[in-house]
């Protein structure tokens, strides 16, 4: 069993069975029991009155989900072992057709709407097709000599366009109304940061030929100076030339008083204090901050 603890006492507990199945979780606001049978398989899922039941053929496959308020799904699958059709009560199936990789190439989702795929030698997805009794949809997708998306086609919506560094990372992302998103990273790679505009605090990158922006920093006692910068400003905390965030400050593990475990701290913006992970000696998660404060995991056997 184990025990989530928060800090206002409430409490989350887990089981499993001797076979490490789930079969209940448990909190102020709801219990939920599971069974298994004897190939491992849940059988039975109950939580506050409601219901579900499931079905399996020979092979292990699950052919059906029953719950008590009387509704039903059918799933069929092909010599492969893969979901061809799924059934919802009496209305027509959804069928999905696969080319000879697995991926779907058609899908059936009614009599009037179907949804068709398109792959590149690589596998990739090039092109998606929605056709209706009403209109069509037609979507295309490029992408680099490394395999990044770098482009996207909607008839209806317009085009996106991506860009990435040298990692692979994504660095700029531009929408149909062209809007810009420029992402920033720690030099280990973790996402930091994303400036969207329009936003006051991240303004537009410049267009072709448009001039640098002049801005009057704050004054001083002994000289008025203007300082040139790009047009793109910097979030809070970040550079004020390319939104690029600066090191997050360094701060010393403190010890939560109702918790026998140091390293932590309550959970604050990464741009004042980031957060920190106690671990035990086995190098599981104790703990976790949260917005409310640090959330404790506490562990039993």
């Amino acid at each position: 069993m184990v025990t989530k603890l928060f800090e206002n006492e409430e409490r989350e507990t887990f089981s499993w069975d001797p076979a490490g199945h789930l079969i209940a979780f448990e909190s102020p606001d709801i219990r939920v029991e599971r069974t298994f049978d004897p190939d491992g398989r849940m059988i039975a899922e109950q939580s506050g009155g409601f219901e579900v039941k499931y079905d399996y053929d020979a092979s292990g496959l699950r052919t059906g989900r029953t719950t008590n308020h009387g509704n039903r799904i059918v799933y069929d699958y092909d010599a492969d072992g893969i979901v061809s059709a799924i059934g919802i009560n009496d209305h027509m199936p959804l069928r999905f057709y696969r080319n000879p990789l697995g991926q779907i190439t058609t899908e059936q989702l009614s009599d009037q709407l179907v949804r068709t795929y398109g792959y590149d030698e690589e596998g990739r997805l090039i092109h998606q097709r929605i056709s209706s009794n009403i209109h069509q949809i037609d979507r295309s997708f490029q992408y680099d000599l490394s395999g990044h998306l770098i482009g996207k086609h909607d008839s209806s919506k317009g085009n996106w366009r991506f860009s990435y560094d040298p990692m692979g990372r994504i660095i700029e992302s531009i929408d149909p109304l062209e809007q810009v998103k420029q992402y920033n990273y720690d030099p280990a790679g973790n996402l930091l940061s994303h400036c969207p505009k329009p936003n006051p605090t991240c303004a537009p990158p410049p267009t072709r030929g448009s001039p640098t922006v002049s801005m009057p920093p704050a004054t001083s006692s002994s000289a008025t100076q203007t300082k040139m910068i790009h047009p793109t400003s910097a979030l809070p905390g970040t550079s004020k030339t390319d939104c690029a965030p600066s090191a997050p400050p360094t701060i010393k593990p403190s010890v939560w008083p109702t918790t026998p475990w140091a390293g932590a701290a309550p959970a604050r913006h990464w741009r004042s204090a980031p957060p920190v992970y106690p671990h035990d000696q086995f190098s599981r998660r104790m703990a976790r901050p949260s917005v409310a404060g640090p959330l404790c995991l506490l562990r039993s056997r």
